[in-house]
């Protein structure tokens, strides 16, 4: 009887011991347990400043990024950081259409691979005009996704629906966002500046020219981006700002801002149909021969 209470208390004793290191290694493991490996929502975001639009007038959405992790978060966003963004858009009409990727560029573009550092937030301007043109009023269902890249263990998490309002051509409207554009230009850095120039020459209207010229006055580093505009307007009033920007230029005939305009002048030779604009074009060019 005596060896078999001794051999039960043994026993219990072993299975004691044995609890006690099972339950130190599991406080363990949840103690060295990385912030990094606990499962977060998603990372990717998209906003709106605005959902009402005139016609002509830039949709800009900003993308964001959150790692709110302690490890680097490897990012793929596909040709220039926008090629991997897929669109589809449902009409006024009912009609849904799905917008083509972005396709590559022989180019200087941004590398679509990158990791976003711990603890930070990337953020990017995406113009939703450079992928469909909101041509006709009326209310337009908009579902925003993002592609797998080759850099990713899994899918981006972007899912996004949003509804935007296009009301018909208020002329106001878009000459107060082309002045709100060339303000951000005047005073921010070259990045925001770069942004918001782009986001200009999204206006695909006459009205836009006046605030390209303001634009170059008030950041001359975004005079390359001006021209290029000038050139897509390609009326007689983008040519006299174009004219004004080569006279600034012909004291340095060799440099790059007086050749792009030379050639931004030649490529609206090529195309202008209205015989004021031609004649504005040619007397111009005249004078860079002489």
């Amino acid at each position: 009887m005596y060896r078999i209470v001794i051999f039960v208390l043994v026993n219990l004793l072993v299975i004691s011991v044995a609890v006690g290191q099972s339950v130190e290694r599991n406080s363990n493991r949840a103690h060295l347990k990385s912030p990094a490996s606990e499962s977060a929502e998603c990372q990717y975001s998209l906003t709106l400043a605005k959902t009402k639009f005139s016609q002509h007038e830039p949709i800009l959405l900003t993308m964001a990024i959150t790692n709110s992790s302690y490890e680097p978060l490897p990012v793929s966003l596909g040709y220039n950081r926008e090629g991997g963004f897929i669109f589809t858009v449902k009409r006024p009409d009912g009609s849904v259409k799905e917008i083509p990727r972005k396709i590559t560029k022989e180019t200087l573009t941004l590398l679509a691979n990158f990791n976003v550092e711990a603890q930070k937030t990337y953020t990017q301007q995406l113009i939703l005009n450079e992928w469909y043109d909101f041509n006709d009023p009326g209310v337009y269902e908009i579902s925003a996704s993002l592609m797998k890249g080759r850099r990713q263990d899994e899918p981006a998490c972007l899912n996004s629906r949003f509804k935007i309002e296009i009301t018909p051509f208020d002329m106001a409207q878009l000459q107060q966002t082309c002045s709100e554009l060339v303000e951000k230009i005047s005073v921010s850095n070259f990045a925001n500046a770069s942004d918001a120039v782009k986001a200009l020459l999204a206006v695909k209207s006459p009205v836009v020219v006046p605030f390209l010229e303001q634009a170059v006055k008030a950041n001359h580093a975004v005079t390359s981006h001006v021209i290029s505009g000038l050139v897509e307007v390609g009326n007689d009033e983008a040519v006299r700002v174009l004219i004004s920007l080569l006279e600034e230029a012909r004291t340095h005939p060799d440099n790059g801002e007086f050749l792009q305009v030379r050639n931004a002048l030649f490529a609206i030779e090529k195309k202008a149909k209205d015989p004021a604009t031609l004649d504005l074009v040619k007397i111009a060019l005249a004078k860079v021969r002489e």
